[in-house]
């Protein structure tokens, strides 16, 4: 069974969140869509990520604060930054496309990458639970 690349896409704007999702699950991305930090949260909580977007209609501090949680959650993820010139979050990759098809294919790319370095975002175990899971 083929696995699917699971992407977080986080945009303030409906109609964004939602042809943005409906695009990319057409090209064989599992999504889920949030609008507000509390549904990233979440979503990191319900979930794994292999690669983020963090959309144009986002605010510099809710893009940092998305940032932050997303990292907290998965320490390796990928995050794509939809903005004009550079990522003012650190680690993030800029993307500055407007089509969608640029748009695939910088996922794409960043999600090939992950694969050949052989990351994957790890959630991080609470310290109660990882002391569960060690062997006696």
């Amino acid at each position: 069974m083929v696995s699917l690349s699971r992407i977080l896409s986080v945009a303030p704007q409906e109609l964004l969140r939602s042809s943005r999702q409906l695009v990319l699950e057409q090209h064989g991305y599992y999504v889920v869509s949030a609008a507000t930090l509390e549904q990233v949260e979440a979503a990191c909580r319900a979930g794994t990520f292999d690669l983020a977007l963090l959309g144009w209609g986002l605010r510099p501090l809710a893009k940092l604060a998305a940032a932050e949680i997303l990292r907290r959650f998965f320490p390796g993820i990928t995050i794509l930054d939809l903005c004009r010139g550079r990522s003012a979050i650190p680690g993030a990759e800029a993307c500055n496309v407007q089509d969608p098809s640029d748009l695939l294919a910088a996922i794409a790319l960043k999600l090939r990458d992950r694969k050949s370095r052989g990351s994957h975002p790890r959630r991080r175990l609470s310290l109660d639970r990882a002391a569960r899971e060690e062997p006696s």
